[in-house]
């Protein structure tokens, strides 16, 4: 049976993920559901009770051959403090657009993904196989993908197709974080004679407006 994306972004949409608190099992439920009829392995790693990663993998033919890794999450950051003019947990299509928390970032791509795997693993044998990696918690610090990495269960990649929105445009990067820590030292000395003195803030502060 063919799976269509758009009807399963509204039944995604339908759980409530908001993050906090995320409570995303019930909704990788729904697409373990979805993919175990369909050859796919299901594993699922919580890194709180309810908030579950799915991990489905559908094998290839050749095994020396690295998988094609797709990726997402089911949590989606808070309402706001603005009232909504549409339900946010309905799903509901008005004027051919898709209404509801998490109708972009990121549900609609990981219903894309999940359809587009069921639609190629029921067309033939693969020769590399398929990995859908659907994470918990990435809104608020990407704990569910941090478990992941640090049980080490995800394996080799060929590649890794992240399914956020880019409004149908191919990204081959994405911005990221860059943590630094720096110390700064200088010289204390007396009001009176502050010539003798080394401000670190001073040099602090030179060194912030150059970065």
């Amino acid at each position: 049976m063919r799976i269509d994306a758009v009807p399963l972004t509204q039944e995604l949409i339908r759980f409530e993920t908001v993050n906090p608190p995320g409570a995303e099992e019930a909704c990788a439920e729904h697409l373990a559901r979805v993919l175990d009829p369909h050859g796919f392995t299901l594993e699922r790693h919580e890194h709180e009770p309810t908030r579950t990663n799915l991990v489905a993998r559908r094998p290839g033919t050749e095994p020396s051959l690295a998988s094609l890794v797709f990726t997402g999450h089911l949590d989606t950051v808070p309402l706001g403090q603005q009232p909504w003019s549409v339900p946010p947990f309905a799903g509901e299509i008005r004027d051919g657009r898709l209404f509801g928390r998490g109708s972009s970032d990121m549900k609609a791509g990981v219903a894309a993904f999940v359809s587009a795997a069921v639609e190629v693993a029921r067309a033939a044998d693969l020769q590399r196989g398929l990995t859908l990696v659907i994470t918990a918690g990435e809104e608020t610090g990407s704990e569910g993908a941090r478990l992941l990495a640090k049980l080490d269960v995800l394996g080799p990649a060929s590649a890794l197709v992240v399914a956020e929105p880019t409004s149908n445009q191919l990204a081959v990067a994405h911005k990221g974080a860059l943590h630094l820590r720096a110390q700064v030292s200088g010289r204390t000395a007396h009001g009176s004679m502050p010539h003798l003195g080394e401000n670190a803030i001073s040099k602090a502060l030179g060194a912030m407006a150059r970065l």
